[in-house]
C-alpha cells in the first residue's frame, strides 16, 4: 500500500522563492513523522504563462527539498524513509490542456527529478489522450521512461465531468502501460467509493484513490473528518480494491495520519526502476 501526501502550487506561484517556500512548508509538516510513501509536487493549477515563466526553476529545487531520489529513498528531516516524489500535473482551471501544455509540465517535472508522473483531475477521454501523447513524446525525447499514473475526477453520477462513462475512459487508456489508474478530487471518499470499486473491477493495473475530503461547508472546511475518510480508505485497502491512496482538496495532515493508521500492516506498493 502506498500513501500520497499532496503538495500543491497554484497560479499564485510566480517566483522561484515562493515555490521553494511552499515546498519547505510541506516538508516541515511531515518531518516529524514521515507517513507517506509518495509526496506529490503539483502543477495542476498553473496557467500557461506561469509555466512559461519558470516551472523548471520552481520544480527542480522544490523537488530536491523533499529529498527525491531515483532509488526510491526519501529523506525527510533526519529520518530516511522508503518513498518517492511524484510530479503531478493536470488540465488547469479551464478543464483542458493541449499536448504542448502537458509536455511543458511533464518536462519541467522530469528535469526537476521526480520519480514518477501523475496526471490528475482528468475530465475527459480527450484530455487523457492529450496527456498520454505528451508523456510519450517526452519519453521518446529523453530516451527513458518513468512510471505514469492517470487519475480522473468524476461528477455526481460517477462518469467523467465530460459526461463520458468510466468504461469509455478505461477503454481509451487501457493500452497505455499505466503504472496505476484512479480517481481523485470529486465529491469526497464516500461519494466516489462505488465508482472506484467499479474501476477496480475493470482495470488490469494498480488502482489509486485520492478524493477530496467531502464538499466545502459554510465554515470553509470540508465535511469528511479524518476518521470517516480513513475508515473508507482502510476498508478499500483491506479488500484489495486500491493500491495507492491519499487525499485531495480539504485533506490535512490529520487525514494523512488517519489513513496511515488505517492501512498499517498492509504490504506497500513498490516501484521498480524502468
Amino acid at each position: 500500500m502506498a500513501l500520497f501526501a499532496h503538495s500543491s502550487t497554484s497560479n499564485a506561484v510566480s517566483s522561484f522563492e515562493t515555490g521553494l517556500e511552499l515546498a519547505r512548508d510541506i516538508r516541515k509538516t511531515f518531518a516529524a513523522e514521515p507517513l507517506s510513501g509518495i509526496v506529490l509536487y503539483s502543477t495542476v493549477n498553473h496557467d500557461q504563462q506561469a509555466l512559461l515563466r519558470g516551472i523548471r526553476e520552481i520544480a527542480g529545487p522544490s523537488v530536491r527539498v523533499f529529498g527525491c531520489s531515483t532509488q526510491g529513498v526519501m529523506s525527510i528531516g533526519n529520518v530516511v524513509e522508503e518513498g518517492y516524489v511524484a510530479g503531478a500535473m493536470g488540465p488547469g482551471q479551464d478543464g483542458a490542456a493541449s499536448i504542448d501544455g502537458f509536455f511543458l509540465q511533464a518536462s519541467g517535472l522530469v528535469e526537476g527529478g521526480v520519480d514518477m508522473l501523475l496526471a490528475e483531475t482528468i475530465t475527459s477521454t480527450r484530455t487523457a489522450q492529450s496527456v498520454m501523447a505528451a508523456i510519450e513524446k517526452l519519453f521518446m525525447k529523453i530516451g527513458r521512461e518513468l512510471p505514469v499514473l492517470l487519475s480522473v475526477t468524476i461528477g455526481r453520477r460517477g462518469g467523467l465531468i465530460s459526461g463520458e462513462s468510466m468504461e469509455a475512459f478505461w477503454d481509451t487508456v487501457c493500452s497505455c502501460g499505466l503504472f496505476a489508474v484512479g480517481i481523485n478530487c470529486g465529491f469526497g471518499a464516500k461519494h466516489s467509493r462505488p465508482f472506484l470499486e467499479q474501476l477496480s473491477k475493470m482495470a488490469n493495473t494498480r488502482i489509486s484513490f485520492h478524493p477530496s475530503a467531502g464538499l466545502p461547508n459554510a465554515t470553509g472546511g470540508y465535511d469528511e473528518t479524518p476518521e470517516e475518510f480513513a475508515a473508507i480508505m482502510g476498508e478499500l485497502a483491506k479488500r484489495g480494491q486500491v493500491n495507492i491512496i491519499g487525499g485531495c482538496c480539504g485533506s490535512t495532515p490529520a487525514h494523512t495520519r488517519a489513513i496511515a493508521a488505517a492501512v498499517r500492516g498492509i504490504p506497500r506498493v513498490t516501484i521498480d526502476p524502468l
